[in-house]
């Protein structure tokens, strides 16, 4: 009888900051384990890292268009897979605004 793979599991995902104005950055960062063997990074459904690093961060800039009205949320998606065809995912949101809020 064949041993019964882990589930992959996201540990921890994240961005810093999570509210930025156009032309600014953030840092996505993740941390997995279980089983996973293979990490996908999406911004709107969009693949942004195919095979990254199991646990690791990456600064993202979006191309915000000029015409978009502000504020308007991006969601990012990490996906955990393992080497049975398993896989989770889980999400943060970037809210993109005019100006950020300075916190006291």
């Amino acid at each position: 009888m064949a041993p019964v793979p882990q589930p992959p599991t996201i540990n921890g995902f994240t961005l810093a900051p999570d509210v930025i104005t156009p032309g600014t950055c953030t840092i996505a960062s993740w941390t997995t384990g279980g089983g996973t063997t293979r990490v996908q990074l999406l911004r709107d459904n969009g693949v942004i890292w195919d095979n990254a690093p199991l646990n690791s961060s990456v600064q993202d800039c979006p191309q915000i268009p000029a015409d978009r009205p502000l504020p308007f949320v991006i969601v990012y998606t990490l996906y955990a897979f393992n080497n049975a065809g398993q896989q989770t995912a889980r999400t943060v949101n970037l809210t993109v605004n005019n100006a950020v809020a300075i916190p006291y």
